[in-house]
């Protein structure tokens, strides 16, 4: 069974026979059937509510976005959509979509710089952005965590928590997961070098404001 055929079920209609299925299924694999009752324990949630993580930066699912009542009434302006959708009501809002499949192999790493900068720009415009994928649980969970973790410099354990205080049904898969930590890496390694750099820039700021005073030499290792 595809782990992404089980973001587009309807949850008015088939979360009774999906827990008949993942009771008595026996082709099912434990991993399908994990999968399934984490989305039979959040659907009531996801059906309903849309979270805002940060001011004017919400998380929510495809049922959210197409809305427009719900968008209308929380000022909406940006939607950045992780999934293979058709945007709705493309000629009102400004939008960006990238297409990835909810599946542990599936490379987001090489996306969450570009939809953080989404996320920034809006911000930036104080104009109020939603994002969302089918659920609000994975795909577009795992862009806002990658936000949270280059904004707050937050490590992932520590972005998925402060998210979940939001939105507490969140939870990327396995292999989102170790791409949120390589993130976390890269961000760890970028500060690094900042701080590398205004150190030297301090040193030589040093250097130059005691210029004919005799000063040992401050080098960086």
């Amino acid at each position: 069974m595809d782990f992404n055929l089980l973001s587009t079920l309807q949850v008015d209609k088939d979360w009774k026979n999906l827990k008949t299925i993942s009771l008595t299924g026996n082709d099912l694999s434990s991993s399908v059937i994990e999968c399934l009752q984490m989305k039979l324990s959040v659907s009531t949630y996801e059906a309903d509510e849309v979270s805002e993580i940060e001011h004017g930066i919400y998380l929510g699912s495809l049922a959210n976005a197409s809305d427009q009542f719900l968008l209308a009434r929380l000022e909406i302006k940006w939607i950045l959509s992780v999934c293979d959708v058709v945007p709705f009501y493309q000629r009102k809002y400004r939008y960006k979509t990238i297409n990835v499949l909810d599946m542990p192999e599936t490379n987001i790493l090489e996306y969450f710089d570009e939809g953080t900068s989404f996320l920034e720009e809006a911000q930036k415009k104080g104009e109020n952005v939603l994002v969302h994928c089918m659920a609000g649980v994975s795909r577009s969970a795992s862009i806002i965590v990658a936000y949270i973790m280059k904004t707050k410099k937050l490590s992932r354990d520590q972005a998925i928590t402060y998210v979940r205080t939001k939105r507490p049904i969140i939870q990327p898969n396995n292999g989102f997961m170790s791409q949120l930590y390589q993130y976390q890496m890269i961000l760890e390694n970028i500060e690094n070098e900042k701080k590398c750099h205004n150190e030297k820039v301090t040193i030589k700021e040093v250097k130059t404001s005691n210029k004919g005073e005799k000063k040992e030499d401050c080098q960086l290792v």
